[in-house]
Parts: C-alpha cells; structure tokens; sequence
C-alpha cells in the first residue's frame, strides 16, 4: 500500500510527527512527500500549521522545524538527508516512529523493522555501539552525504545498507 492511501486525510498530523522526529526538514521535501495532495489543499494545511504555531518557518523559507531553536542549533544537514531517505523509503512504510540515537526513525515494512540512522562522522561511534543491541532481522539503512563517512563504520553480518543521499534527494542502495 502506498503512503499516500496509508496516511490520506492525516497529512497534518503526519507533519506534526514528523517535525518532532526529525526536527527540521525543507519545505520542498513536504512538498514532495505529499506530491499527491492539490497546491491548494497543500497550502491550506500550511495555512493550519502557521496559525496554529505548530511549526517555525524560517526566514527564508526553506526550513520547517518545531521551533526556532531547532532550526538553528539542531543537526539539520543530518535531519534533511535521512528525510530524504524517508521520502525514497515511502511507500514501503506502514507506521514509522522516533527512535533511540543515534537513529532518528524506526519504521515497519510488510515484514521487517527498520531504522534510519544519519550516517555523519561524528555520529559513527554511536552507531558502531548500536549494531550490538539490535536485533539481527533488523535493517539498517545509514544515511551518508558521501562514501567517505562511512569509512570508520562496522557493520553488522547482514541487513545493513548504506544509503548515499544526494542533496537533491536522490538516493543509491549499497549492502554492506
């Protein structure tokens, strides 16, 4: 099933449980994770999400988050490149939630538990750690800008991905 009959008519909530897991997120990435909704719809639930206070818009206007403080001292660059992990993985999730760090998401397939871990340099000891509290069925998708963050990491005997994430969003699968 797709995320866009999974969450229909749900969108704001959606974003509200986005915007407090991830922390800051681009507008155009809202944008095109609700790709199926009209501009106008779109912009209604915008129009709610201002008014009601329930997300921090900055100036320029190409970050949402939660509030100012996380737009401006949260770990954005992290936040946007798993999100766009997120926006690849879409339509094979069926309920997803915050997870402990050093990932950000945990989400549910038909049949597997995953995780959406930012793959940054200094977030690599952490992950290092967690591969050995995890459950081995789980899969592990870490999240990297380029192959060269992903030097120090130690993976697990199977179910772990890197995910290279290109600014523009696209995104390529390598098994480690």
């Amino acid at each position: 099933m797709s995320f866009s009959q999974i969450y229909k008519g749900r969108e704001l909530a959606v974003i509200g449980q986005i915007l407090s897991i991830f922390g800051v997120v681009e507008q155009c990435q809202l944008r095109q994770l609700f790709s199926y909704m009209s501009d106008n719809d779109y912009g209604k639930l915008f129009y709610v999400l201002k008014r009601e206070g329930l997300a921090y818009f900055t100036s320029d206007g190409r970050y949402v988050s939660t509030s100012r403080y996380s737009a401006n001292y949260g770990k954005c660059q992290d936040s946007v490149l798993t999100f766009w992990a997120f926006i690849h993985l879409r339509d094979r999730i069926q309920d997803f939630c915050a997870s402990d760090p050093p990932s950000i998401l945990t989400f549910a397939t038909e049949d597997k538990n995953c995780d959406l871990i930012p793959g940054s340099p200094a977030n690599m000891a952490a992950i290092n750690i967690q591969a050995d509290n995890m459950p081995e069925n789980n899969l592990r998708f870490i999240v990297v800008k380029n192959l060269r963050d992903a030097e120090d990491l130690l993976p697990r005997y199977e179910n772990d991905y890197l995910m290279l994430v290109a600014p523009d969003g696209k995104a390529n699968y390598y098994p480690i």
